[in-house]
């Protein structure tokens, strides 16, 4: 599993987890035991975050992986360009930890 978020976990590929949205998505990681020490606001926010600043494809593994725990490693590391998806998971901590503290 890749954390992209230091308290969320992975990334993994489908539309399941974008029509589920923050709610759904939460509510799955919690009752698996995946939130960590966030509470379910914080991953509602965390999300957000994620709608806002992530590419459409990135955000899909993401939003997939929260909702399933799917482990999408070599997914994630097959996006291109990486330097973009480096980029754009760094802004998505900065502005989480800006907008959900």
């Amino acid at each position: 599993m890749i954390r992209a978020l230091p308290l969320l976990t992975c990334l993994a590929l489908s539309g399941p987890a974008l029509a589920q949205g923050a709610a759904a998505t939460c509510a799955a990681m919690e009752r698996d035991g995946r939130l960590g020490p966030l509470t379910p606001a914080a991953c509602r926010c965390h999300y957000a975050v994620a709608q806002d600043v992530l590419d459409p494809d990135i955000r899909a593994l993401l939003f997939d992986s929260w909702l399933n725990g799917s482990d999408t490693a070599k997914q994630v590391e097959a996006l291109k360009p990486r330097r973009r998806v480096q980029d754009q998971l760094e802004n998505m901590l900065v502005t989480a930890k800006a907008r959900c503290s």
